[in-house]
């Protein structure tokens, strides 16, 4: 598998990776570097696309960063003042703003999280101080997409949306059968079929049942849990709507179950409507079991509101498990370990401190022979930790969630050799989803090809380079069929000799007009995992960046105020302040391939060192920040 594709997760996690990685190191910027952050997309995608850096921004805000997955800008307001105008611009706009479900609201005046929906578009707003920026307010627009879009009246208000679970309530002025007429046109659209218990079948004209006060409706789909949609008149006029999971055994009637008939107060609620309020009551207990056991994952040092608590004591030194197969320490505290080898990733809950247990990994770390890295992220309730060695790194980020702390650490350093692959060696048994290449469309992303219908999809952008990622319900040998058919239909796209066609596996490359091009596929627990580089050659030698043969060309940038240097493979170089910052005008050399340790002088600071990794005929960009110097491959 190429290294640039992953799972759906491993997707998701490398955007994080890299918005975390620069939060950690101070960047805040627009650079050379921009757009070259993977974005990456669910299903709900399909609606289209957001570019956040078209989104409103308030008056006198300073844009520093820009791309279409991430838009960030600085504003002269106070956090409290920033927040209260973002949220009427975006509301302004139609942007529906909702709460997470069961959870607690954040209790800090110097970070705000907001999250807004518009159709089948998500936003996640972070707004904070930002230290880099002389304490300004900082804004941060993110794209979300969900695991599962659920509709939204255009009134809707009090909004709580879960999209993983799904759940969805909010109050709507509409009545109940206006409601219900809504809710059933738009999970139709959305692939969801009104299921009848009486007929125990699909009813696409709807299947509502009545309740005392309301209305409810089981509905469908292939490959999902059950819903529920349930509205229902308040006292005050106004309708609550919701939207739920049920259990499977609420869609088969009883043998001796008779056709429900609408009571009249005051009798007693039907069978039915009995039945679906114990399993509200059960589902209702076992999401707030779950809400109290589980670590949300989420950004920035945020703790629940909790009743004040005596002054705590200090902890004693944390001690190191023994005999684990972990591929790094882990303290005698931790708790519900999930380890994935072959990722290299390890994830872990513990009751310990963010400080000690940020500690414990300094000092077991240092122990083993890593050097830690510096970041700006080291505080009570959120700390980034990095360290390298041998080529090798590893990032370590502690987040205090309620009266735990989740632990996640990932990079090349925790990667086992010998960890088992995700599948077996032997060819996929066919999946019951498995489309065929008939059934395979074209979707455009970013300018490239991918399939769909697809589970996942994303790209990844710098200069001179362009890939697109996806993972498809077909075999290895319907998506490459696709591909041959459709990029040979492509002017300037020809396959050239030597391509590697496996049962699992297929690696083919192509000219093209802007430049090479390679297409990597791989089989993964019966889906098709995609990856489709292209490299821009023509832009890169128009621009004189290409580098000589036998070596790579590395171009620099600086967003400090102040001059930097740095040396690499007995090379120094001197960038001043601001320069490569806007644009790719910053100093060029070319060094050979392999790996490198570098220094480099930040302003008023010590010398540092870090290392990268390059091969023959790479393009890669350094850009000097606060946190120290951050590398990309652009070509």
């Amino acid at each position: 598998m190429s290294k640039s594709v992953g799972t759906p997760k491993s997707f998701a996690a490398r955007g994080v990776a890299i918005a975390v990685a620069a939060l950690a190191a101070g960047y805040c910027y627009q650079t050379f570097f921009a757009d070259s952050a993977p974005a990456f997309a669910g299903p709900a995608a399909a609606a289209g696309e957001l570019d956040t850096s078209q989104l409103p921004r308030i008056a006198g805000a300073k844009e520093t960063y820009a791309s279409a997955l991430t838009t960030i800008f600085v504003s002269p307001d106070s956090v409290a003042k920033t927040t209260d105008s973002t949220v009427a611009g975006l509301t302004e706009a139609e942007w529906k703003r909702y709460e997470a479900p069961f959870s607690s609201k954040a209790d800090n005046p110097n970070v705000v999280i907001l999250t807004f929906k518009k159709g089948a578009q998500g936003l996640n707003v972070l707004i904070t101080l930002a230290p880099a920026q002389d304490n300004k307010t900082s804004v941060s627009y993110t794209a979300i997409n969900f695991a599962n879009d659920l509709p939204l009246p255009k009134d809707a208000s009090d909004v709580l949306f879960d999209p993983d679970r799904p759940y969805l309530s909010s109050l709507t002025t509409e009545s109940v059968d206006a409601s219900m007429v809504f809710f059933n046109a738009e999970m139709i659209q959305r692939g969801w079929s009104p299921w009848s218990v009486k007929d125990a079948t699909r009813k696409p004209g709807g299947a509502a049942q009545s309740t005392d006060n309301g209305l409810f409706s089981y509905f469908v789909r292939d490959g999902h849990k059950p819903l529920i949609v349930l509205v229902q008149r308040q006292k005050d006029g106004r309708t609550t709507a919701k939207i739920e999971p049920v259990p499977e055994s609420l869609l088969t009637a009883k043998p001796d179950q008779k056709e429900e008939k609408v009571e009249t107060a005051p009798a007693q609620p039907s069978a039915a409507a009995k039945e679906m309020h114990e399993a509200f009551d059960q589902l209702t207990n076992d999401i707030m079991k779950q809400a109290h056991d589980a670590t949300a994952e989420t950004i920035a040092g945020i703790t629940a509101k909790q009743a004040p608590a005596t002054p705590a004591q200090p902890e004693a030194p944390l001690r190191a498990l023994r005999d684990t197969s972990a591929p790094i320490p882990l303290p005698e505290a931790a708790d519900s370990i999930e380890i994935d080898a072959a990722s290299g990733n390890v994830d872990f809950t513990s009751t310990s401190s963010v400080r000690a247990l940020a500690s414990f990994y300094r000092a077991e770390m240092k122990a083993a022979g890593w050097k830690e890295q510096p970041t700006v992220i080291d505080k009570d309730t959120m700390a980034a930790l990095r360290f390298a060695k041998g080529g090798k790194d590893v990032s370590i980020t502690l987040m205090k969630m309620g009266n735990k702390a989740k632990v996640s650490a990932t990079g090349s350093g925790l990667v086992s050799a010998d960890a088992e692959p995700e599948s077996a060696p032997l060819p996929d048994a066919p999946s019951t989803s498995q489309v065929t290449e008939k059934e395979l469309a074209i979707q455009e992303i970013a300018g490239l090809l991918v399939p769909t219908p697809n589970t996942l999809n994303g790209s990844e952008k710098s200069l001179y380079r362009v890939q697109v990622n996806a993972r498809v319900p077909a075999s290895v040998a319907a998506v490459l069929a696709f591909y041959r058919r459709e990029l040979g239909k492509r002017d300037g796209w020809k396959e050239a000799e030597g391509a590697i066609v496996e049962t699992r596996r297929a690696v083919v490359t192509y000219s093209t007009s802007d430049g090479p091009a390679i297409l990597t596929l791989s089989s993964d627990k019966g889906d098709t995992v995609v990856a489709l580089l292209v490299r821009k050659q023509a832009e890169a030698s128009k621009a004189g960046m290409l580098p000589k043969p036998g070596h790579v060309k590395l171009l620099f940038g600086n967003v400090l105020d102040g001059e930097a240097s740095v040396t690499i493979d007995k090379k120094t170089v001197k960038i001043r302040g601001g320069l490569g910052a806007k644009k790719p005008d910053g100093p060029t050399i070319e060094i050979s391939p392999g790996k490198h340790t570098f220094s480099f002088k930040l302003p008023g600071r010590d010398v540092q060192t870090d290392e990268v990794e390059v091969a023959d005929g790479d393009i890669w960009g350094l850009m000097v920040g606060p946190g120290g110097v951050l590398a990309l491959q652009m070509y």
